[in-house]
């Protein structure tokens, strides 16, 4: 946070307003005024000594800030809290972050370029960061508990890599969609992911992904419109199941890689079966060889793989 914008504590008791909120034990803070403000540090407590613990139900929308820092001890984001605030450019989530709710709607069509997770984020919620056409980057701090990525959280955005952290267990209903630039997808080797459903990357530009071996369901159009998209590796020996139109207009799509002696199984497997022909075995015992080598092809033979 630029200290030549930030706004002084007499400053921010005239233009913020504090709400007791109704469940965490602190205040809400939302901002009624427009006034002139390029860029705010939220305080961590309001006038009377109470915790600053939500940022408010469309508490900033309509005013014009270039930055925000907020406070070590809000937990929640709320719907709506920064939509549409075009012009906000950063966020910054003071060090020590007790945030584990980024609500509905929190920072859609904004202007942000990068986003930092903080490690106790549990929920990133419905459309969060929809819609954002300059955000490039987001990452996740060290340790991070995020679970679920819900419905269309970062659809239409920029981004150009994401590393979806182990912790997570659901990425929703079109996620990505639309994230034409996004052209790599990572999981860690101890990725717990148990479900991705419909839509979630359909048109984005991803050529190749893996998918963890703990993923239970795929679900309809996950990756429709992927254009680009060459190589599915499956690292589960089990078929998750798989919506109807799975991989509807995929015109590169050449080959789905499934596990040694699991051929057959995905080749009879419910959803599975009308893509038999691309279903071929890779021979590698070892996890990290599979991945690494899965995630590295780009315009190599593949026999690399056997």
């Amino acid at each position: 946070m630029n200290p030549d914008f930030a706004i002084n504590d007499a400053e921010s008791e005239q233009r913020l307003n504090f709400e007791r909120d109704e469940v965490y034990d602190g205040s809400a803070v939302s901002c009624p005024f427009a006034g002139g403000m390029v860029a705010i540090d939220i305080p961590c407590s309001c006038p009377n000594g109470s915790p600053v613990v939500a940022i408010a139900h469309r508490g900033f929308v309509g005013r014009r800030l270039r930055s925000v820092s907020i406070p070590p001890s809000v937990r929640v984001v709320r719907q709506n809290a920064f939509d549409r605030v075009a012009t906000l450019e950063y966020v910054c989530f003071r060090d020590e972050s007790q945030l584990e709710t980024i609500d509905s709607f929190a920072f859609s069509h904004t202007g942000l370029k990068t986003v930092l997770i903080p490690s106790n984020v549990k929920t990133i919620g419905a459309f969060a960061f929809l819609g954002i056409a300059t955000l490039r980057l987001v990452e996740f701090q060290e340790g991070t508990r995020l679970a679920t990525i819900e419905t269309s959280a970062f659809s239409n955005t920029r981004l150009s890599k994401i590393c979806v952290p182990a912790s997570v267990t659901v990425i929703g209903c079109q996620a990505f969609k639309g994230v034409e630039s996004l052209v790599r997808v990572e999981f860690p080797q101890d990725s717990i992911l148990d479900e991705i459903f419909s839509g979630a990357f359909e048109g984005c530009g991803i050529t190749l992904i893996s998918i963890p071996k703990t993923v239970r369901g795929i679900g309809s159009r996950v990756f429709k419109d992927c254009i680009c998209l060459e190589t599915v590796v499956m690292l589960g020996t089990v078929p998750p199941w798989l919506g109807y139109d799975a991989f509807l207009n995929t015109p590169s799509l050449k080959r789905i890689v499934v596990p040694s002696g699991s051929k057959a199984t995905y080749r009879s497997a419910d959803g599975w079966s009308c893509y038999s022909g691309l279903i071929e075995e890779f021979l590698m015992d070892n996890y990290e060889y599979a991945v690494e080598k899965s995630q590295g092809w780009k315009g190599k033979e593949w026999t690399e793989f056997e």
